[in-house]
């Protein structure tokens, strides 16, 4: 018997454009039929193996599949998943500029490295909830970021304002550091913060500037305060009612707050943490360094003051220019 004969033109596979369109397709037929997702899915799979043979295009399909399960949440598409991506590599960057500062005050050659990668982490762990729609505990990871925050604020400011030649260890942060004591609760730390003359005014006006009770809505997150909050932990619920993108909004305010107060602290303390690598790059290959050029700011920390702290707090980003002393941030 003589078939068919087999093409010889292998079918390239579904590019990301086409299955991104097929998906936007099934999610519109499921609002016009009121047909959960679900359901259209696994219909539109039959077809497709009557069509072109089992397991031929398995591979394609589960990742149509799991297109799906992030489209049924609408808010997978938000502006938030940009923004996280910016604060680790941001994070990522600052830690690579400052590894080699020692920490005086410490038997630890660079916490501040620890830190930074920590928040690094928990920002990824942050963007992994979100993509599978587990907004309540990206809430609780949230939590755990301003957490690492502050006590990162708090640990570098009393050794600066304890450390000196006659007190070469900081015994409070010390033993902290060796695991003989535990650190102090985030209301001791951020109050410390706050009167302390260095942090002092930048302080009031971060406060003044973002009067919202972040710790109560994290507590209602991690320990479901309310009934409603239980679903935003089920990313396979069809029908969000739009209440996730809102969530993601508040979220994305949230952790600009975050975000912002950190950058402004760590920068208010540690300016020289600011600074470019061109003067020692000049000195490393034996040339004589631009005038000045040990003032310059890294780019990606002007970038981030120009794209983020000053588009989302204009007024905050002003007040802290002002109390730079020598680093040369643009406005």
């Amino acid at each position: 018997m003589i078939g068919r004969p087999k093409s010889k033109v292998k079918r390239k596979p579904l590019s990301t454009t086409i299955k991104i369109e097929l998906l936007e397709k099934m999610k519109n037929i499921s609002e016009e039929k009121k047909i959960p997702l679900n359901r259209l899915m696994e219909s539109a799979m039959e077809e497709w193996l009557k069509k072109d043979g089992k397991g031929k295009k398995i591979k394609e399909w589960k990742e149509i599949c799991d297109g799906a399960n992030k489209l049924k949440n609408p808010s997978i598409k938000h502006e938030i998943f940009l923004e996280l991506t910016k604060y680790i590599e941001f994070y990522d960057s600052v830690e690579s500029s400052i590894w080699s500062h020692i920490t005086a005050g410490v038997d630890k050659f660079n916490i501040n490295s620890d830190f930074l990668l920590s928040m690094k982490g928990t920002i990824m762990s942050i963007r992994l909830s979100l993509e599978h729609g587990n907004i309540n505990d990206a809430y609780s990871l949230l939590r755990k970021y301003q957490d690492i925050s502050v006590m990162h604020i708090y640990s570098i400011l009393y050794l600066e304002n304890n450390f000196s030649i006659d007190n070469i260890t900081v015994k409070k942060i010390n033993d902290w550091v060796k695991e003989e004591k535990q650190s102090p609760n985030y209301n001791k730390m951020i109050k410390y913060i706050a009167n302390s003359e260095k942090t002092k005014k930048i302080t009031n006006v971060i406060r003044e500037k973002n009067n919202t009770d972040l710790r109560q809505r994290f507590n209602d997150h991690t320990h479901f305060n309310f009934y409603s909050y239980l679903s935003l932990n089920n990313s396979a619920k069809d029908n969000f009612n739009n209440n996730k993108t809102t969530f993601l909004n508040q979220f994305s305010n949230d952790i600009n707050i975050i975000y912002v107060s950190h950058f402004i602290w760590l920068f208010t303390i540690k300016e020289y943490y600011m600074t470019a690598s061109d003067y020692v790059d000049y000195l490393d290959i034996g040339e004589e360094p631009p005038e000045n050029s040990q003032y310059w700011v890294s780019p990606f920390i002007q970038e981030m003051f120009n794209e983020v702290i000053k588009k989302t707090q204009p007024s905050l980003s002003t007040e802290f220019k002002k109390g730079i002393e020598f680093m040369e941030l643009k406005e």
